[in-house]
């Protein structure tokens, strides 16, 4: 596992290890030589349409504009990745740059003032992935910024879920 190749790495037992985002900074500043091979991966904000609020579209405006996906990629991914709004990123869809980026929280909170009474919303990640429950750590506070209240959710049954998606191709059309 990831863990053991950096033990291994770290201790002179081994040549070459593969890292996670957040070795890969230690390993930098250790004068290690890192080769980045990036994987064509999509961590993804999954939102179960079964529950009836998150069926407005005023909320789902409101999650995105809330989520500060600049502070995900520098902070918890180390820079490893690229921030993006759409459901690709604009290096393989050609059409993200199109979609708001950032957040906007003044309109974010804007929208969730004219959703009213809302009810809690849980929010879960990829079981035993210590990345994904930073996301899903970092966007609980984002959401709460913005007005709502997302507390830890059983995997599976969580009204947002947090998950890592292979994609099998940097073609889009074959993404999808």
């Amino acid at each position: 596992n990831p863990r053991e190749q950096a033990e291994e790495l770290e201790a002179g037992r081994a040549d070459v290890a593969e890292g996670s985002p957040e070795q890969m900074r230690r390993w930098q500043q250790q004068r290690g030589r890192t080769l980045l091979s990036p994987p064509v991966e999509l961590i993804a904000l999954i939102i179960n349409p079964a529950k009836p609020a998150l069926q407005d579209v005023r909320l789902r405006q409101t999650l995105a504009m809330g989520i500060d996906r600049n502070t995900i990629f520098n902070v918890v991914l180390q820079k490893q990745g690229e921030a993006a709004s759409g459901v690709l990123p604009n290096w393989v869809s050609g059409y993200a740059m199109l979609l708001p980026q950032g957040r906007d929280l003044a309109k974010a909170q804007q929208l969730r003032s004219q959703l009213g009474n809302l009810p809690q919303v849980t929010i879960s990640a990829g079981s035993g992935d210590p990345t994904l429950q930073l996301i899903a750590d970092r966007i609980a506070l984002n959401l709460r910024d913005a007005g709502i209240v997302a507390v830890p959710g059983a995997n599976g049954a969580a009204d947002l879920q947090i998950r890592r998606i292979e994609l099998k191709s940097a073609n889009p059309y074959a993404a999808f």
